[in-house]
């Protein structure tokens, strides 16, 4: 990988590839653009000559290494780069890196919770992932293999950093609905591990349920998910928290629904 205004050595890298009796041809050389950082909407300017140069180590130190890390490969390389580092900095949907850790969080809770129940995913039933979100997270989830190898290909690994942002909103999307859902139960009760967040009382519909006892639980997820976001519109005038205080404030509750069911 060499920089835009470093092209002119490729000829010269596969000129001593060659004097090495090695074919020039197997010398694969990118040529990457330019790397700005903003702050506060302004360029920040750099010079060797002014000794104003900010090294890899300053840009850790201010965003982080997961930051830092990600928004260098988040890109194309043919694309030049503009971080920004209050955006990269700050703890909030904005900043790409924060959205695919928040969302591997809720994860991680729910395998942590599922697990402390005794549940796993061996023996379900998974004739009953109907929702349409359901089959958006399994359609997504079936295209990691293919993007994976396509990047590895293309030698494009931002095509896996921007896929880990389109999987983690499929996620948050799920796992709020679940979220909601859980938030209309009223009553304690068992949970029992479901993928489709609005499930019946006893985890599936059966031939004895009636069509308005199915309605009716749907209607009563409906009002939740619509409250919670209502909430989650209030919760934004918030002064904005430290990654540790959202990750503790906003864990995801469980995969589960309740072995009573009452709406609000």
């Amino acid at each position: 990988m060499l920089g835009a205004d470093h092209h002119g050595y490729i000829a010269r890298l596969k000129a001593a590839a060659a004097a090495f009796g090695d074919d020039p041809d197997t010398v694969e050389v990118m040529i990457g653009q330019m790397v700005n950082l903003v702050r506060d909407g302004q360029a920040v300017k750099m010079s060797k000559r002014a000794g104003t140069v900010i090294t890899l180590d300053d840009l850790v130190e201010a965003i982080g290494v997961d930051a830092a890390r990600y928004s260098l490969v988040r890109s194309s390389v043919d694309q030049s780069i503009d971080i920004d580092l209050a955006l990269w900095a700050s703890a909030s949907s904005e900043n790409p890196v924060y959205y695919v850790q928040y969302a591997h969080a809720r994860l991680s809770s729910i395998a942590r919770n599922a697990a402390d129940l005794g549940l796993s995913g061996e023996g379900a039933d998974l004739a009953l992932l109907t929702h349409d979100r359901e089959g958006d997270l399994i359609r997504t989830i079936g295209e990691y293999p293919r993007v994976v190898a396509k990047a590895a290909e293309l030698r494009e690994p931002h095509r896996v950093a921007r896929y880990l942002e389109e999987l983690a909103g499929t996620i948050t999307g799920s796992t709020t609905r679940a979220a909601s859902c859980r938030w209309a139960m009223k009553s304690r009760a068992t949970c029992i591990p479901r993928a489709w967040p609005c499930a019946p009382p006893h985890g599936r519909f059966s031939p004895t349920d009636s069509a308005s006892s199915a309605s009716a639980h749907r209607s009563g997820c409906e009002r939740a998910s619509r409250g919670a976001a209502s909430r989650r519109d209030s919760a934004r005038t918030r002064p904005p928290a430290t990654t540790r205080e959202r990750l503790r404030t906003e864990r995801a509750p469980p995969a589960c629904v309740a072995t009573q069911h009452h709406p609000r």
